[in-house]
């Protein structure tokens, strides 16, 4: 799972080795090829059931497992390997789709994310999106390259760009619409939710099982943020200190301006991309009256305000997603959960994600690439 989701990761509930309850019992049984006795795997486990329990057992004998109560449409879950690994990062943590019944999974020590799963249909439908996914990026790569090797002009790579961004959803939407009985797709209709309007969000959301809806109200909370933030909508606020300014700042202060807002962060490939595009704009329309306002969801605050320094961001407004960005001693987010973060408002569960605020504070639209170009042509010409 290769897509680039605000660790909407973050989500995730954990699931302990409790005995079977009943029908709807899961079984993880894990191996680990080259691991010893008495190290460690964690679970991170959305099923709806449970609620939240912390749990990590032991390997013994290169075996561990999980079991616990998981609703009939399945759940997710994340291994993680080691007792001091970083859930939702690295080499060492992988995430699968399960459902009632065992699911098997294999791994090398310290290579979680090449494990090879079996048992359960709605990984093998992850997967094969997965499959989609390799194939786009790998193209998208190509096509950078082509640009900057001279091969290609500047607007058809936009052309051909914009098209593979809107092959992206429909692909998954496809998938979606095939089956709506699963948690995979109540969990890629979230992700969808963010890239379609409101009534193509809903059209989908009538397919997926009532049961599961009635169990997770996450995907009701998203379809309504998506019907908040439609065009001429008020701009929900989104405020946080600025460390290049040094002030505490909010959306509301840049009333009677056209504003960019730019969902994006450092470990994001795409977002970094598109910076340069960003600084574009802001160079060509400022002295017109626009601003931008760059929301960044990294969980280090230090490499954050380096990488600002040090690739001229200092002109526009920067400030994080995190309503409360305390932080550890090492400059970590200490509450990075979906709860605590800014861009719920916008349902912005994938970056990098751009919106234009107009001078009245409502919403011109959910904009990206040439869709973008052109409105800010047609606001303030060439």
């Amino acid at each position: 799972m290769k897509h680039l989701l605000i660790p909407a990761s973050a989500l995730l509930l954990l699931i302990g080795c409790s005995a079977p309850k009943s029908d709807n019992t899961f079984t993880i049984n894990g191996t680990v090829n080259g691991a010893a006795d008495g190290e460690y795997v964690i679970a991170s486990i959305h099923n709806s059931i449970d609620g939240v329990v912390n749990d990590t057992v032991e390997i013994h004998d290169g075996h561990f497992t999980f079991t616990g109560e998981v609703a009939p449409y399945g759940g997710l879950a994340y291994i993680t390997y080691g007792e001091e690994s970083e859930p939702y990062k690295g080499d060492n943590q992988t995430g699968l789709y399960f459902s009632q019944g065992v699911t098997d999974i294999t791994f090398d020590k310290g290579k979680v994310n090449q494990a090879i799963v079996s048992g359960s249909r709605q990984q093998e439908i992850d997967e094969s999106l997965s499959k989609f996914y390799e194939e786009y990026w790998a193209r998208q790569k190509k096509l950078r390259a082509d640009y900057e090797q001279g091969l290609i002009s500047k607007e058809e790579y936009d052309r051909q760009a914009e098209a593979a961004f809107r092959e992206f959803p429909a692909t998954q939407a496809k998938y979606v619409a095939e089956n709506p009985d699963t948690y995979w797709a109540y969990r890629m209709l979230l992700s969808l939710s963010s890239r379609y309007d409101a009534e193509k969000c809903d059209s989908l959301y009538t397919l997926i099982s009532p049961e599961l809806k009635a169990d997770d109200k996450e995907l009701a909370v998203a379809i309504e943020a998506c019907q908040a933030t439609q065009p001429g909508k008020p701009a929900p606020e989104l405020k946080g200190h600025d460390p290049l300014r040094d002030i505490d700042f909010s959306l509301a202060d840049l009333k009677g301006k056209y504003v960019v807002i730019d969902f994006w962060a450092t470990w994001c490939k795409g977002c970094v991309m598109g910076l340069p595009h960003i600084r574009e704009l802001y160079d060509k329309y400022h002295d017109k009256g626009l601003e931008v306002l760059a929301m960044s969801s990294d969980y280090d605050v230090t490499v954050w305000k380096q990488y600002m320094e040090s690739h001229d961001m200092k002109d526009y407004y920067n400030i994080l997603v995190f309503e409360d960005a305390s932080t550890d001693q090492s400059g970590r987010i200490l509450n990075d959960s979906r709860d605590n973060r800014q861009s719920r408002r916008y349902n912005v569960t994938f970056i990098p994600r751009t919106f234009l605020i107009g001078p009245d504070g409502n919403i011109i639209g959910d904009l990206e690439g040439e869709d973008l170009d052109k409105k800010l042509v047609e606001i303030f010409g060439e």
